[in-house]
């Protein structure tokens, strides 16, 4: 394992997901360190705050495509 490297990876679609709690999730360091070189790579990353919230943010990031 590495530090920082988000919760969910759809290879397909080159798509992270990083899983915070709700309430008072944070990202740290190492994971702010890691979404910006996956995006300096092309890929893409979502940050979601519940699993409510990633539905949304990948639907709508879906419809974008």
């Amino acid at each position: 394992m590495l530090a920082g490297v988000p919760d969910l990876y759809v290879p397909r679609w080159r798509l992270w997901v990083e899983m915070k709690r709700a309430t008072g999730g944070r990202l740290s360091s190492p994971q702010r360190d890691m979404i910006r070189h996956l995006e300096d790579c092309g890929d893409t990353v979502i940050v979601s705050y519940g699993c409510a919230d990633a539905i949304e943010k990948v639907k709508a990031w879906l419809a974008s495509r």
